[in-house]
C-alpha cells in the first residue's frame, strides 16, 4: 500500500483498522468490503453495468487472458511486478495474473462491478473504488498498465488527464495498454446494422461518450511521450501479413481503420523522462 498518495494532499497512505490513512493531512479512507474508498466523486458510475446484458450477472465474468496473451508477446510478467488495472471493473481481464505477480490495484468508479471482482479468489489484488483521473500513486511505481474500455466512458478531457498520470506512475521501459472503442463501429455496427439485420455485432453502451479514431489515439499517446510498441485491432485478426502490409499504405491506412474495426489497442512504452 505504501505506493498509493493521498488524492487530496499526496501524502502517502498507511493502514489503518478503519481503512487507510494519509501521513500528510491525517485523512481516513474506509475499506468497505475489503474495498478501498479513495475517493467520493464516482457516484455517476458506482452502478455501472447492473442493467447491462453483459455486465448485469450477480457473478463476475470468466477471465480473459485475451489481452495479458496480447502483452505476452512482448514481455514476460514477473513475480516483482506491480500491475494497474485502470477500469477494471470484476478484474476480468487481470484475474489470471493474480498469482503470477507481485501486486494488482484495481481501480475503478463502479463499487457494483468490485463487489463482483471481491468474490474472485484474489490474493495479491487490491480493489479501489476512485477515479483513474484522481487516485494518486507514486512517481515511476508501476510495471505494467491495463486501460481496457475506459477511455471511451471518460470526457476527453478526462481521458486526457488519465493518459498523463500514467506517463508519470510508470516505470522507465514499462508498458501501457490502452483498448478502447471506434466510433464507426459502435455507430454501424453496433447500433445501425445490428437493428438492420437483427443480428448483435456487439453491445452498445450510451456511456460511451469519448470515441475516436485510431489515428487520434496514435496521436495523444506519442504526444505524451510514449512509444508505440504494437497496434491490434481485433476484427482483422492478428496482425497479419497482408493487413500489416495495407495498413502501411497512404491514404488507404486512414480508410481502412475507419471501415474495419469495432475496437482496437495499442501497446506504448515510456522511453524518456517528460520532466
Amino acid at each position: 500500500m505504501h505506493i498509493l498518495r493521498c488524492p487530496k494532499c499526496k501524502g502517502s497512505l498507511s493502514p489503518d483498522r478503519s481503512g487507510t490513512i494519509c501521513n500528510g493531512c491525517g485523512k481516513i479512507y474506509s475499506l468497505e468490503n475489503d474495498i478501498l474508498i479513495v475517493t467520493e466523486q464516482t457516484h455517476n458510475f458506482q452502478m455501472y453495468g447492473d442493467k447491462h446484458p453483459i455486465y448485469g450477472s450477480e457473478r463476475p465474468l470468466p477471465p480473459e487472458n485475451f489481452w495479458i496473451e496480447f502483452v505476452e508477446r512482448y514481455r514476460d510478467f514477473q513475480p516483482s511486478d506491480i500491475i494497474l488495472d485502470a477500469g477494471g471493473g470484476d478484474s476480468v481481464w487481470t484475474a489470471s495474473l493474480d498469482s503470477r505477480v507481485r501486486r494488482i490495484y484495481n481501480v475503478d468508479a463502479s463499487l457494483y462491478q468490485l463487489l463482483k471482482a471481491r468474490k474472485r479468489d484474489l490474493r495479491r489484488s487490491i480493489l479501489i473504488n476512485g477515479d483513474v483521473t484522481q487516485i494518486s500513486f507514486k512517481d515511476d511505481c508501476i510495471d505494467v498498465i491495463f486501460e481496457i474500455y475506459v477511455f471511451e466512458h471518460l470526457s476527453f478531457k478526462k481521458a486526457l488527464k488519465a493518459i498523463e498520470e500514467y506517463y508519470r506512475i510508470l516505470k522507465q521501459g514499462g508498458l501501457y495498454l490502452i483498448v478502447t472503442e471506434n466510433p464507426f463501429g459502435e455507430y454501424m455496427y453496433k447500433r445501425f446494422l445490428a437493428k438492420l439485420l437483427r443480428r448483435k455485432f456487439g453491445t452498445s453502451d450510451p456511456t460511451h461518450i469519448n470515441m475516436h479514431f485510431p489515428r487520434t489515439v496514435r496521436k495523444l499517446l506519442i504526444e505524451n511521450n510514449f512509444q508505440i510498441i504494437a497496434e491490434w485491432i481485433p476484427i482483422i485478426g492478428e496482425n497479419k501479413t497482408l493487413f500489416n502490409w495495407m495498413f502501411k499504405q497512404k491514404p488507404a491506412k486512414s480508410f481502412l481503420e475507419l471501415l474495419f474495426n469495432i475496437s482496437y489497442g495499442f501497446l506504448v512504452k515510456k522511453s524518456q523522462s517528460q520532466y
